[in-house]
This record gives structure tokens, sequence and C-alpha cells, in this order.
């Protein structure tokens, strides 16, 4: 007997929509992405997937199929996947549309520190998974000949899945060609990661995404690192993860970057300032949030402030 495709609908049809609709459309899914009316025309033709890595190119057919107004979906999602940034998801057309499908069933990837708390709080009648992005994907540079998205998965990184529904979503992808796993304790160690990653790419925006020159802000860093860990640890209840000491040191730290930087198979250096300058306003509303999360708690984030009043001032 053949199982019933599944009806997804996909929000955005950016970097990590087109790579997660890609992967949900080689194994038979019927995918739609809800796109603004701008970039409809050009969802609809095809945006090319190149899947890049030390060993060459190939290509991954990607969905067609794209909305963007309410009433042009013709049939209810079994599955809306929020594949756009933390600030677009509190937008009252995107609240619209779910509040449209009560029964649907909402897929998360945002990675602030509430985030989820939030969804479950705005639409408590839907049934909510999460997951945590696990390839490096973004629209080539304006110079370069390729057209579309490229999207790197980093050998031992896969996207994590650690919701109820978690092993669905491991074995679609998994099937899909997009690597995936199922880690109950995934939030917990994104939640110290995304510290660390967002506090390295805004001290590298205030070096001139240089990572030579990043090395004057790393007392600043890792002050901003123990302060955010801290308040992220208090609201979690998790425990301070280990590993970390490598970025106390300069050296330390400038030599991961270089073996990082050997492993990609592109400019990564280029590569974080085209993309978190495009998500800017996510990082700086990370910092905003973790701010709040402390003054609840009545825990110390002079190092947030500081950082966040430099950002504000350019």
């Amino acid at each position: 007997m053949n199982q019933k495709k599944k009806e997804i609908l996909i929000v955005g049809a950016g970097a990590v929509g087109i790579v997660y609709g890609a992967a949900l459309h080689a194994i038979g899914e019927n995918v739609t992405y809800w796109v603004r009316e701008k970039y409809l025309e050009e969802t609809q033709k095809g945006i090319p997937l190149h899947v890049i890595s030390l060993l060459g190119t190939k290509k991954m057919e990607t969905p067609r199929r794209a909305v963007a107004k309410l009433e042009d979906i013709e049939i209810v999602p079994d599955e809306i996947w929020l594949c756009v940034s933390k600030t677009a998801v509190k937008s009252k057309d995107l609240d619209t549309l779910i509040r449209h499908f009560p029964r649907t069933h909402l897929v998360s990837f945002q990675p602030g520190l509430t985030d989820l708390e939030h969804l479950k709080k705005r639409f408590p009648d839907h049934k909510i998974d999460a997951g945590v992005i696990g390839f490096v994907a973004f629209q080539p540079h304006a110079a370069e000949t390729r057209k579309g998205i490229s999207v790197w998965f980093p050998p031992g990184a896969p996207s994590q899945f650690y919701t109820p529904n978690a092993s669905d979503f491991v074995r679609r992808l998994n099937k899909g060609g997009c690597p995936s796993k199922v880690d109950k304790k995934a939030m917990e160690k994104v939640s110290q990661m995304t510290v660390v990653l967002n506090a390295f790419v805004l001290y590298l925006e205030l070096s001139d995404w240089r990572f030579k020159l990043f090395k004057k802000e790393i007392r600043n860093f890792n002050a901003f690192v123990d302060e955010n860990l801290n308040i992220v640890n208090s609201h979690t209840k998790n425990k301070k993860m280990g590993g970390l000491g490598i970025l106390k040191s300069s050296f330390a730290f400038q030599t991961l970057l270089k073996t990082i930087s050997l492993a990609a198979p592109f400019d990564l250096q280029a590569y974080l300032k085209y993309h978190f300058l495009k998500v800017r306003d996510q990082s700086l509303a990370m910092l905003v949030e973790n701010i709040k999360v402390a003054d609840d708690a009545s825990l110390p984030h002079q190092h947030t402030d500081a950082l966040l009043k430099r950002l504000e001032n350019g």
C-alpha cells in the first residue's frame, strides 16, 4: 500500500528553505514555498542548488511550486517549516498564515534562547517540533558566475532534531540527501554554541571581518562568552560544556580558524561577512533577548550591553 506523500509548506525560499525543500522534494513529498511577491517568479522558475565539497560540485533539483498569497494555497499542508529568521517569525503575515491552518504541524529552526517557548505560547493548539541547522548554505557573491544557492554539509555536523517527532524528520531528510540525526540534547548544546558563534561573528564585524584583526578583540570576546553562557545556562538549567578553553588563547583560536578555513570548500572569511550582514538583525535581536533573560534572572550583562552599544554606534 502506497503511503500518502506529505504536503509541505516552507516559509521562505532563502538558503535554508531551499536546502530542506530540495531534500523533501527528492523523496517525493509535495513542497510549496510561501514567499514574498517579489521572490515569487524566481522561485517558480526553480532556484539552482549546488552541493559543494572538496571533491567537487553536484546539483540538486529544487521544488518550483510557490505562492505569495494565503488564498493561493490550494491544499492544507501537513507541515509548515519555518525557514526564516527569528525576527521574520514574529511578522503578522506569518501569524495569519499559521492560524489559518490550526491543525498543521510546525517545524522551527530559529536559534534564539526563547524562540521555541514563544512559538508554543503563540500557537498553543499546534504541534511544534524543532531542529538545528547542520549545513552552511549561501547565495554566491554577485561577482561569481554560479547562480542560485550553494550548500556545504560539514562532515560530522548534521542537522539535529530533539523534539518528540525527531526520528521522522531525520529519516526523511537523510533519505533526501540532507545529513541529519536525532539528538535529544541538541538544544542544550546549541544554545551554548549559539552564544559562541554570535559573539564571534559580531566581534569579527568590529574587526572589519578580518581574522587577523580579531585577535585584538579576544579579551572582550571571552568576557562576553562567559557572561552569556552564564545567562543561557541559568535559563536552560544546563552545565557549561567542556572544550571552550581553546577560546581563551588567541594563538589557539587563530589556529582553529585556519583549520576550519582549510576544511571549507569556499572562502570562509568572505562567507561570514556576506551571510551574517544579511541576518544582522537576528544577531542583534539575540543580544537583546539575552539581556532580557538576564534581567529576569537578576544576572549581570554589562559586556553584552557594551557590545550592543558598539554595534549600534557603528
